[in-house]
């Protein structure tokens, strides 16, 4: 016998972790378009597992990590989750450049990118209605050893961490999820993973 009758709707912190994901592919995909820049050129993916390798890169791996709840009440409670945005970019060596210089220099121009989209006011509630979402924030960002190759290519790896605070229903006849969607990004799926596909 079970004693919920009403269907488990989505969590709020599962549809912030696809709005990350749309809103990274929608601005990286136009400011490529701006730019022609073939570095910031990247794929966006949806907590893939599959190993990335050079064929992948440029990509971001959007991963949903932790949640802790500071206020619990009765049909409610308000939660505190970490995502990570993993960047990952391969760069061979040149006759006038290493391998190492080239890949941590797009590395960091992808991670300062998403850094500046994510902490713009324009997408301060993530284009969630208020006051679903309070508070989004850049904790920090790590750059991983390089991996170095035998065949004078290196992929480096580096991890921009965001917090949002947002609040998840209890009451299950009565949940008022996050809302809206951005309609130009859709989740997409290849033998490698869940990836973020914009069309213009």
């Amino acid at each position: 016998m079970t004693l919920i009758s009403g269907i488990i709707p989505t969590q709020n912190f599962e549809l912030v972790r696809d709005r990350i994901g749309q809103i990274l592919s929608a601005e990286f995909a136009n400011q490529y378009t701006l730019t022609a820049n073939e570095d910031i050129n990247v794929t966006v993916y949806n907590d893939r597992i599959v190993a990335f390798d050079k064929t992948d890169t440029p990509c971001i791996n959007v991963v949903f990590d932790s949640g802790n709840y500071n206020a619990k009440f009765e049909n409610k409670a308000d939660g505190s989750y970490i995502y990570n945005i993993d960047v990952f970019c391969t760069a061979a060596t040149t006759a006038t450049d290493s391998a190492s210089r080239k890949a941590n220099i797009q590395l960091q121009k992808i991670l300062g990118m998403a850094r500046t989209i994510l902490s713009s006011s324009v997408y301060r509630t993530l284009e969630f209605p208020q006051p679903s979402l309070s508070h989004v924030s850049i904790r920090d960002i790590k750059i991983a050893s390089p991996e170095n190759k035998q065949d004078a290519s290196t992929m480096v790896m580096g991890r921009l961490t965001f917090m949002v605070n947002c609040t998840e229903s209890v009451a299950l006849l009565s949940t008022v999820p996050l809302e809206s969607s951005l309609t130009s990004v859709k989740l997409s799926d290849s033998d490698k993973g869940y990836f973020w596909e914009y069309s213009i």
